[in-house]
């Protein structure tokens, strides 16, 4: 019978998973009182760092099917760590490793000291926890291990190198005595909120799960164990995804901090007393009520603090042991969370709920905005702002992909701090098609605290990832931790550092000219050129008409979004993010939030395929008419047949469709991946835009998988790699298949030489593959409204691109609301 876990409030302040407690502080500090901070004091972490690393800490033949974790999230130095492992195929033998995370002149990674070999059994059944579906692993302890009593406080990995492959397991070493002026939580509780080992986690429920009297399965379980391996990033939880950058370069600038985990926070909300500056780094969604406490007198104390993230402390959760080693969140359930009758401000909710009643901006002065679809620039707000120092920023300087996968905004909610000041911005666009701003942000709260906020999941990729880093994101965060921990010295010192090469530079093409054609748009989102020249543009929920002279005319749709056809003066759209023009000046509309295709001909819109209204309209169904379904469609083009082609996002699939409505589709099973294949066979990743060949075959591009893909026209439909690589983030230049095109978000074909237009929305670039070679026509070294010679010409947020009958290129910018024009590529 599986373990029935307790559900309980917010288990006593013992020690996290019952750890040795920490020992009290050294008594050195700046003075007296509540606002007395830790002296500055050589660095370990400087110290350690110089000791020789390796890269022995690298998972190349990583094996899922080995997996392990340890019996507490976090130690101090003299502590006995037990690891549980098993192998999914049977027993095996492994030997072990234990590595601590830094810098270490480029090799990151440090041997501490290693074992084995060891037996590691058959993995027995998981537990599945009847009350809240949380998945456990009860396996056995097969290796145990002392922390060197000398052991430098940081994020460690113990790595099992097995015949089978290997496997990586995350633990913390905290300070035995505190006294680092700056604390880093490693946001454990995140990891493992996403952690979907055992087939449950707080975001999916497959296996089918139900609680006690429900006749329905819940979307996710109800709370999550820490005595599972993870199945993310390696094994190691989001660190090496989310967390590694940010170790690099702090360890490498020899910055004095301390590491402990969200367990140790919210067991002992002490450690974060008397620090200058408190760092949450990557992506620290799920906060516990004494961990919010604790940063907030933190910083009403006086401590800084900078969140290199986004969506921060968006949702309460618990622990419900004293071992702390079960999670509840029951989030969109909360309302059956025991504690939503008893005391509804505990309940795990959103912290922004009126029952919870803490936004998130009360502290962080913005909050969580979208979940973002492809990475955005940041465009520089005030290049006065003392944390530009040294970078030489102006209003147009840009940092290319800062604002990834969720991005942060002010937000007018009665609760933002007073003096908050946006430094930087973005523009982004959600995966439901909206855009929205994505804020980079600083104030100084009443006590004298000064506080930032990057806005971005991605922050730390942008400071030291490979292919990634920008030197003007380095100088920002040494800026800052100056200013928050160290002498106050601007611009500060960044040290170089021994990393793979950062943000690679465009490579232009000469003889490029861009101009503006006007700077009357709305939201403009798509675009297509008709027979006679004209520029059709979906802008906001209206489709409208630029003429040459650069003048707008609306066709149809009004700002306000509705679902109705009729006239054009009366009909309404929601969020339209494709269009394209049949030769007989017909307009289809791909009528994103509605989930219709819809075409607009002699001053009336109708619909052509897709589901009418209410909550049956979305979903997948081939056929005719409004008996066909779509969920979000994007991006559409038309074949030389006069049939339209629809990139179905939500349903990722290639369907077609015929002037009569008749609605097949072309690829994609429904499956998310990067499966080529025929037909059905294949799997696709959101595809967001699609474009035809002149041999009629598709395009297509999927932000967030890395390539351009091709779908043969003639059956069955097969799907190839056309370009770039799956996967590898970037937006380098170079031959077509070693290219990196990770953010493309739109693309047209000119019917002439073939060439294929890109928009990349991570650098705000215009780029183009001629005879299998990428290369940069225009954008990307500085942001606005910026015309010229494409070097020298800037974007913003370009989102669409259409190829006119004189082979030009018009492409939408949908931050600037302009409309631009391409020439002599």
């Amino acid at each position: 019978m599986p373990r029935r876990l307790a559900v309980t409030d917010d288990a006593g302040r013992g020690n996290p998973d019952g750890g040795s407690p920490d020992a009290g502080p050294d008594g050195g500090a700046d003075g007296g009182g509540g606002n007395s901070f830790y002296l500055r004091r050589p660095s370990p972490i400087d110290a350690e760092n110089q000791s020789p690393g390796s890269r022995g800490w690298q998972c190349a033949n990583y094996n899922a099917g080995l997996a392990g974790y340890a019996d507490r999230t976090s130690y101090l130095p003299g502590d006995l760590v037990s690891i549980r492992a098993a192998f999914a195929s049977g027993a095996t033998t492994a030997t072990w490793q234990l590595w601590r995370m830094g810098y270490y002149g480029g090799a990151l990674g440090r041997l501490i000291t290693s074992g084995g070999p060891v037996t590691i059994p058959l993995q027995p059944a998981k537990l599945v926890d009847p009350v809240t579906g949380a998945v456990s692993a009860p396996w056995s302890v097969v290796l145990s291990f002392t922390v060197p009593s000398d052991a430098v406080t940081g994020v460690y990995l113990v790595k099992l190198k097995a015949p089978q492959g290997d496997a990586l397991i995350p633990l913390v070493v905290r300070e035995r005595t505190p006294g680092a002026v700056i604390l880093y939580s490693v946001s454990t509780n995140t990891y493992q909120a996403y952690n979907t080992w055992g087939g449950t986690s707080l975001y999916v429920n497959q296996i089918g799960w139900k609680p006690p009297g429900s006749a329905s399965a819940p979307g996710h379980a109800f709370a999550v164990s820490f005595d599972r391996p993870y199945n993310n990033s390696l094994g190691t939880g989001e660190f090496l995804a989310k967390d590694r950058d940010f170790v690099t370069f702090a360890e490498g600038q020899g910055y004095d901090v301390a590491y402990v985990t969200d367990t140790d926070l919210d067991a002992n909300p002490d450690l974060l007393a008397r620090r200058k500056m408190l760092v949450i780094q990557g992506h620290s969604e799920y906060w516990t009520r004494p961990m919010r406490e604790a940063a907030d007198a933190a910083v009403a104390a006086g401590t800084n603090a900078a969140f290199f993230a986004a969506n921060d402390a968006y949702w309460q959760v618990r622990f419900s042991d004293s071992g702390r080693r079960l999670l509840l969140g029951y989030k969109e359930y909360c309302g059956r969370d025991p504690l939503r009758s008893v005391d509804p401000s505990r309940a795990s909710c959103l912290w922004r709920d009126a029952a919870v009643g803490h936004p998130e901006n009360g502290l962080i002065g913005q909050m969580y905005g979208d979940w973002i679809w492809a990475a955005a620039p940041l465009q520089v707000n005030d290049p006065s702002s003392w944390i530009w120092a040294g970078t030489g920023a102006t209003d147009l300087t840009t940092v290319a992909g800062l604002y990834q996968n969720e991005s942060d905004m002010r937000f007018d909610n009665g609760v933002e701090p007073a003096g908050v000041e946006t430094v930087a911005n973005g523009f982004v666009q959600s995966y439901f098609g909206g855009f929205d701003q994505a804020e980079t942000t600083l104030y100084t709260a009443p006590g004298g605290a000064q506080i930032f906020a990057a806005g971005s999941i991605g922050f730390s990729r942008i400071l030291a990832g490979p292919g990634r880093w920008d030197p003007a994101v380095q100088q920002l965060v040494a800026n800052l931790f100056s200013r928050f921990a160290g002498d106050g010295a601007l611009p500060a010192q960044v040290k170089q550092l021994n990393i793979p090469a950062g943000a690679p530079q465009p490579v232009y093409r000469t003889g490029v000219q861009v101009s503006t054609v006007t700077r009357s748009l709305v939201q403009p989102s798509a675009v297509a050129v008709a027979p006679d020249g004209t520029v059709v543009v979906a802008d906001g929920n209206r489709i409208v008409r630029v003429d040459g002279a650069g003048k707008v005319a609306v066709v149809a749709g009004s700002e306000s979004s509705g679902n109705s056809d009729g006239s054009a003066a009366g009909a309404a759209f929601n969020g339209p993010r494709g269009v394209a023009v049949a030769p007989s000046g017909a307009i289809y509309v791909a009528d994103t939030n509605n989930n219709r295709i819809r075409v607009i001909q002699n001053g009336t819109v109708s619909a052509l395929a897709g589901g009418l209204t209410g909550p049956d309209a979305q979903g997948f169904a081939d056929g005719q008419g409004t008996a066909a379904l779509f969920a979000q469609p994007m991006g559409i083009a038309l074949e030389a047949n006069g049939n339209l082609l629809v990139a179905d996002s939500w349903n990722l699939r290639i369907r077609e469709v015929t002037p009569q409505g008749a609605v097949t589709t072309w690829a994609g099973s429904g499956a998310v991946g990067v499966d080529n294949g025929a037909g059905q066979v294949a799997t696709l990743q959101f595809p967001m835009a699609i474009a035809v060949t002149p041999a009629g075959d598709a395009l297509f591009v999927e932000p967030d998988a890395g390539w351009l893909r091709t779908v043969a026209g003639a059956l069955p439909h097969t799907t190839s790699q056309a370009a770039g690589q799956v996967f590898v983030e970037g937006w380098q230049d170079g031959p077509a298949a070693s290219a990196t095109m990770y953010h493309t978000v739109a693309l047209a074909v000119r019917p002439t030489d073939g060439q294929v237009v890109l928009v990349d929305a991570a650098s705000a670039r215009v780029r183009a593959i001629r005879n299998g070679v990428v290369d940069t026509l225009a954008g990307g070294m500085r942001a606005g409204t910026v015309d010229g010679p494409g070097d020298q010409a800037g974007f913003s947020a370009p989102r669409g691109v259409a190829i006119a009958p004189d082979g030009s290129a018009y492409v939408v910018d949908a931050k600037e609301r302009t409309l631009r024009r391409i020439t002599g590529f």
